[in-house]
């Protein structure tokens, strides 16, 4: 059992949509039914009991990414239900069953738990409080279908399993069997037989701008293939989620945190605008965070290169109205007004201002709704939504947010320098440093040992159950 299971563990303890006993019946059927070293975070995530990206959310709940940590949001679409099929009927007086054949409870000094790794009050928003709803699929429109599906071997990588889906695009998570590494491969959709002109030329024009890029907070392209039938891009493959996962799955996150990836992201940007590089499409979804906590710019499907200079792009260059506007800038939501690498400081900012407040700058039930709201509304500051925030960096988005684009960051250099003084570079890039508690005041840098860290788990574990079980009736 790792840590990322003691964790689990501990939340499952402590705020959890199941008892006390279904959480040892649990362990009981893990203990029955998984496979040779499977722990139990994989082996739930197996059964579609936690989401697919559990594994890698408690990751970053242990290191303290978010302020408000329960395991409501880490349970599948009916998971709680499908766990309880597989334990069967509680009953207290004469212990759990699991199946058809009762089972004693085992001592409770078998379970460990996560004492040392504090986890935070409630005092922060519930998750999914203000996250809109997916949206629907539009009517009249079925889903595009790819050329390939996972187990097929495309070029030398064999594709293993889809991983995320776009309105043009669908990526797999494969593995490269002649460099022997794990890959993601972005695959083109196709309406009919053949892919359309457009949609090709964009295609390669993104192989051929990150092929560019070389940086460590930019995810690299390793190969591209171009056919009438089928276009693909060998990528990079980021072993984490993506912040719009942790946001979803876990609320707002730790404002020292989203500070420290806003710089690693602006970084990222700066590089590709001194190649004239705009991106037009940062959101959550596209800053992809490695389980190490390193930040990684993706997706560079709407990007437009500037041909003179620093003058901005023209609105025929623009492709008119691009982007996701949640986090659009309201220069770039007309069709008739030029973009500029102010454009993606705007959309950073409205992503950091998610990230840490749980919920987006603006919404609205139309795009055009939510574009005025950009152009017109008055931006809530975020420090009235987390009062615990820090001045200086709320003081930040609100410029990296404000409506008109000379009274942002004239530069990447200006807004840098900013997220710079409000974080610290050297603890984001130490591999000593422990992560930050959620109050910003930097936790123990001297790691404990690890026999010590599990005695106080084991401890601490005890003594929660037995707390917890005497107050059962």
């Amino acid at each position: 059992m790792d840590c990322c299971d003691a964790f689990l563990l501990g939340l499952l303890a402590d705020h959890s949509p199941i008892t006390p006993a279904e959480t040892i019946a649990l362990t009981y059927w893990w203990q029955k039914d998984r496979l040779a070293d499977e722990g139990l975070t994989h082996f739930l995530t197996r059964q579609q009991v936690l989401v697919a990206d559990a594994v890698h959310v408690l990751r970053f709940m242990r290191q303290g990414y978010v302020t408000f940590t329960d395991a409501f949001s880490l349970f599948a679409a009916h998971g709680v239900e499908k766990a309880r099929r597989h334990l069967g009927p509680t009953n207290q007086a004469s212990g759990k069953t699991f199946g058809d054949k009762p089972v004693a409870l085992q001592p409770l000094t078998s379970l460990p738990s996560l004492e040392c790794f504090t986890v935070t009050e409630h005092n922060a928003v519930r998750p999914h409080a203000d996250l809109p709803e997916s949206p629907l699929p539009r009517p009249g429109k079925e889903r595009r279908r790819s050329a390939v599906e996972a187990g097929q071997m495309l070029g030398k990588c064999l594709l293993l399993d889809e991983i995320g889906r776009g309105g043009s695009s669908v990526v797999f998570r494969g593995f490269h069997q002649g460099l022997q590494v794990p890959v993601a491969v972005k695959v083109l959709l196709a309406d009919d037989a053949n892919l359309p002109e457009h949609a090709l030329a964009q295609f390669r024009q993104e192989a051929r701008l990150l092929a560019r890029l070389r940086h460590p907070h930019i995810v690299g392209v390793l190969d591209f293939e171009s056919h009438a039938e089928l276009c693909y891009l060998v990528l990079e493959y980021v072993d984490g989620v993506s912040l719009n996962e942790l946001i979803r799955h876990c609320g707002r996150i730790c404002w020292d945190r989203v500070a420290g990836l806003g710089l690693q992201v602006a970084e990222a940007l700066a590089a590709a605008n001194r190649l004239g590089i705009i991106h037009r499409d940062i959101k959550p979804a596209n800053i992809l965070i490695h389980r190490e906590g390193h930040a990684k710019l993706a997706d560079l499907g709407l990007a437009v290169v500037r041909r003179d200079g620093d003058s901005p792009c023209p609105p025929s260059e623009a492709l008119s109205i691009a982007g996701t506007v949640a986090y659009m800038a309201p220069e770039q939501g007309t069709a008739s007004a030029p973009v500029d690498h102010r454009s993606d400081i705007y959309a950073l900012g409205a992503t950091l201002y998610h990230a840490v407040t749980g919920r987006m700058p603006f919404l609205g039930r139309t795009r055009a709704e939510v574009l005025r709201k950009h152009a017109e509304e008055m931006l809530i500051p975020p420090h009235r939504l987390v009062p615990d925030l820090n001045g200086s960096f709320s003081q930040t988005l609100c410029r990296m947010l404000a409506k008109d684009p000379r009274d942002r960051f004239a530069s990447y250099d200006e807004l840098i320098a900013a997220l710079t003084s409000v974080v610290n570079p050297a603890r984001l890039h130490s591999d000593r440093t422990e992560p930050t508690r959620c109050d910003g005041r930097a936790r123990q840098t001297q790691e404990p040992s690890r026999m010590r860290l599990w005695w106080q788990e084991w401890s601490a574990w005890l003594e929660r159950w037995r707390t917890r079980l005497r107050k059962q009736p």
